[in-house]
Formats: C-alpha cells, structure tokens, sequence
C-alpha cells in the first residue's frame, strides 16, 4: 500500500509531467501574456506548496496553481494569484517592513476596489463574486469548459475590462495605489469582526 507521501510525491510528478504541457497551452490560448508584458519564468513543483506556472512583467507575477488531490479526491482544482514582484513563489508569506505579510493575493478585493465600492458596499457582498465576474459566470456557465479552463477564461475576460489599471494595482513603482488598496483593505475586514487571522488579512506586501 502506498504511503500518503509517496502518493503526493506522484501526483505532483504527474501534475508537472502531464497536465503542464496541456495546462500551459490552454493558458496560452485564453491569455495574451505578450499585450500585457508577460512572460513564464517558472513551471515546476512548489515544495510545502503546490505545483505552479508563474508569469512576471516589469509590474506584477501572476500564478497559476494546481492543487495537488488527496488520495479520496483525484478532481481537477486550480487558482489564479497575484504577487508583487518581491513575492517568492515557495512562500505564501514574507517579512515586510518588519511584519508578516501575505504576498501572494486573489483579486476579489482589488475589483471592488477598483470598482470604487466602498469598503461597505464590498463587505455586504462578502461571499459573491466581484460585479464583472459574476456576469461573465452567468453567461457563460454552460459553455462545457474544466474547471481550470473556466477559471483562466474568467481572469483573462477580467485582464480585458480593467486593462493596464488592475496591473498598475501591483506595481511596486506606484506605492500609492498599493497603499490606497491596503487602506480599503483594512476598512474591510474591520468590519468583518469574527474573521479572524493569523497574520490579518489587510496585512499584505
């Protein structure tokens, strides 16, 4: 009988091995990495953390990971992060400024706030997906895709309607708005009381 690690181990070879080539074309199909200045710099396995193709440009590193499945559950499940260009991709934590920081970010936060909600507005539609993405999900949920599919088709639909201004969010050059976001940020989950975190979640680099 295998043991849970020697399990993982292979599914995380089989992951790199024979869903990246696929993986990656099918992002290559849905995104257009070059419009926006970005290129692969890492496709591999991601010890203590799971196997990932990383895309970076002067602005931003974007991460596709691939969840690595149990061995009750074999079901495709992969995520779409966000990182400032500090952020290493063997952490989901770094030290800045002298604080723990969460350096890796989903986007939900960054659309409503980009969507000038207020960080009221954001908090009372905490479990719904931001407005653009909703609609896309709606009209487009019975079109057949994976799951990864549909989840690399909704951020690429997403990287359209904004443009260069979801980007600019990440942009190490551009302080303000990181701080502006980071703001918002803390509005947010002070309303949010019984969520707790270890470190907070406005707590970001």
């Amino acid at each position: 009988m295998k043991s849970n690690n020697s399990y993982e181990q292979n599914a995380r070879d089989n992951i790199v091995d024979n869903e990246f080539p696929a993986y990656i074309r099918m992002l290559e199909s849905c995104f257009d990495f070059e419009r926006w200045g970005l290129k692969q710099f890492f496709s591999g396995d991601v010890p203590q953390s799971s196997p990932s193709v990383v895309y970076e440009s002067e602005q931003c590193r974007v991460r596709f990971m691939w969840e690595v499945p149990d061995m009750r559950d074999s079901s495709e499940i992969t995520y779409i992060l966000y990182g400032r260009l500090h952020a290493p991709i063997e952490q989901r934590f770094m030290v800045w400024n002298g604080e723990k920081c969460y350096c890796w970010h989903e986007i939900d936060r960054v659309l409503e706030f980009l969507d000038n909600l207020s960080p009221q507005e954001a908090f009372k539609r905490r479990f719904a997906l931001p407005p653009f993405m909703q609609e896309f999900y709606e009209t487009n949920q019975d079109k057949g895709w994976r799951q990864s599919e549909f989840r690399a088709r909704i951020h690429a639909a997403t990287w359209n309607n904004y443009g260069q201004k979801l980007f600019d969010v990440f942009d190490l050059r551009k302080p303000e708005q990181w701080q502006k976001y980071t703001n918002f940020l803390i509005e947010y989950y002070r309303l949010w009381s019984d969520f707790v975190a270890d470190p907070a979640m406005y707590k970001i680099c």
